[in-house]
This record gives structure tokens, C-alpha cells and sequence, in this order.
């Protein structure tokens, strides 16, 4: 899938609250149907668990730009990339079941680093430790950094961000800081 086919800059509006709902629920569908809840103890838990992390997002990230990905016209999935740092930190990156593995991902986060790169900062995220998600960011050039609970902070250097030493060294894994450090004495949390 080309760049032309994929669009990021769509701003969430209020209308779109159900929406990105789906998508959250989308990604929870494996995990939730394993439990053999009945469906509408999985939906009311979903939505729970969607606006626990809506508030979550808010107050960890006041600043982030939340977009809907949009492929070919239609909603396809949601980007919160917070830009307020000296770096910019992607907190969220899903896409419908339909669009996964399809190249959409992919588009969105070349696009993001294509930007990053222009404006010379670079990039971080979070992944489950040793998940499809760690991998997928890898193959995209993402470094795994520091372990923090089940997941793995990956950065990609598109500049020179200033005061970045804890962005992970190509080929070390780790960063400077916590090459020399406890690595539970860092406190970013996942949600």
C-alpha cells in the first residue's frame, strides 16, 4: 500500500468516540473471546477498559495529537503521537482487524519518521516485550530499549534531538543510562 492510499492527518472529532471504541475493542477481540465471557460482559469490560485508557492517554499526554488513519477514504485506525518533548513519542498506533498486516502500519509509520526527519527529532514507542508488536516496529528500524514491566521501550533516531541520552544506542539495545543503571528505577508506565 502507497503513501497516496494512506492519510494520517485526520483530526478526531467528537463523532468519532464510537469509532475508535471499535478499533480499541478490535484489538482486545483475541485476548477477550479466549476468557468465554458472554458477549456483553466482553463489551461492557471493553468499554471500560477504552475509556480508562482515553483518560489515561489525556492526562499522561495532554499535548498529543490524536488522528484517525484513514485508507482510501474510511476510517481505518487511530495514531496519538505526542510531539511536546524533544522527541516525539508514538502512545498509540491501531488499525482495524481488516487493515492489519496489509501495509497501513507501515505507510503511517514512514510517513511519521519521513516528518521526524525533516524536523530532526527522533522517535519512541512502546511494545509488548517479544510481541508481533516489538517486531513490527524492529523491521521498521526501531532500536529496543529499555524493559519496562512486559514492555520494551524502541526509539528511532531521525535527528538530532537534543538532551535524548536516553534513546537506545544503535546495536547496544540499551540506552547510556540504563547500560549503568537498575532498570527498575525507571517509572514510565503502560496502560
Amino acid at each position: 500500500m502507497g503513501y497516496a492510499q494512506v492519510r494520517t492527518s485526520r483530526v478526531v472529532l467528537p463523532d468519532d468516540a464510537p469509532f475508535l471504541e471499535a478499533v480499541y475493542r478490535s484489538t482486545r477481540e483475541a485476548e477477550l473471546s479466549a476468557l468465554g465471557w458472554p458477549s456483553i460482559t466482553a463489551e461492557m469490560f471493553a468499554r471500560s477498559q477504552f475509556d480508562m485508557q482515553t483518560r489515561y492517554y489525556a492526562s499522561a499526554f495532554p499535548s498529543a495529537e490524536h488522528l484517525v488513519v484513514v485508507v482510501d477514504g474510511t476510517p481505518a485506525g487511530r495514531l496519538i503521537v505526542d510531539r511536546s518533548g524533544p522527541g516525539w513519542h508514538v502512545v498509540d498506533l491501531s488499525l482495524l482487524v481488516e487493515h492489519r498486516g496489509a501495509g497501513v502500519g507501515t505507510a503511517v509509520v514512514r510517513q511519521l519518521l519521513d516528518e521526524a526527519a525533516q524536523s530532526g527529532v527522533d522517535v519512541t514507542c512502546h511494545a509488548e516485550s517479544s510481541s508481533r508488536a516489538q517486531r513490527f516496529w524492529e523491521h521498521l528500524g526501531f532500536i529496543a530499549g529499555d524493559r519496562e514491566g512486559v514492555h520494551v521501550r524502541m526509539a528511532h533516531r531521525c535527528g538530532s534531538s537534543p538532551g535524548r541520552d536516553d534513546l537506545p544506542a544503535r546495536g547496544s539495545g540499551l540506552s547510556p543510562q540504563a547500560q549503568s543503571a537498575d532498570l527498575a528505577s525507571h517509572s514510565t508506565q503502560w496502560y
